[in-house]
């Protein structure tokens, strides 16, 4: 189960799941009483469902759900999907990262009359193909693969088809943040 986006797969009660032979390569999130999400209704412990509208719409006599509420009667149900995640701190983030995108950019412009100042006049479209060139080079065909394993490196949940990973289904919201802005602050530094 996790709490807001903190998969513990090793720390699955025993005796929720043991004697339901749960598959771990098929992850189908509900979202149980307690306020935590698990990974599938069997992890759960979920024994009954309802159905509505021809689907699947809750679960309830789930053992691992509530356990250490006073009223499990009422706490041992789930709905299918993810918990609501608590992000109080959405737009105070936003308008930090627009502001620093902003002063950021502000630079470009005076970089680019910096270049084509310090180059002679017929030099002056050389000059901008080579820092075009070299922006690609050095940016923009490197970029996708630093990013992606930094995004890859925040999965907690991959999927598994065949013998080989696939996508994946579940990131950890706090490393991802950790790994994304760590990475931009060291490469930001270094080409100070």
């Amino acid at each position: 189960m996790y709490h807001h986006c903190f998969l513990r797969i090793s720390n699955f009660e025993p005796t929720c799941e043991a004697s339901c032979d749960c598959d771990r390569n098929k992850f189908s999130p509900i979202c149980g009483a307690d306020g935590k999400t698990y990974f599938s209704a069997c992890h759960a412990g979920c024994s009954n469902y309802t159905i509505a509208d021809g689907k699947v719409a809750s679960f309830y006599n789930c053992q691992c759900i509530g356990q250490n509420l006073t009223m499990p009667e009422t706490t041992s149900t789930a709905t299918i999907g993810y918990c609501q995640l608590e992000c109080s701190n959405f737009w105070v983030y936003m308008i930090l990262f627009s502001v620093f995108v902003f002063i950021h950019s502000t630079g470009e412009v005076g970089s680019m009359l910096l270049i084509l100042r310090c180059v002679d006049p017929r030099d002056k479209a050389m000059a901008l193909g080579l820092i075009q060139f070299a922006i690609g080079l050095f940016g923009n065909v490197p970029c996708p693969i630093v990013y992606g394993a930094v995004v890859d490196s925040a999965c907690l949940v991959w999927e598994y088809a065949c013998g080989e990973r696939g996508a994946c289904w579940l990131y950890d919201s706090n490393v991802f943040r950790m790994f994304y802005h760590g990475t931009q602050r060291s490469l930001t530094l270094r080409s100070l």
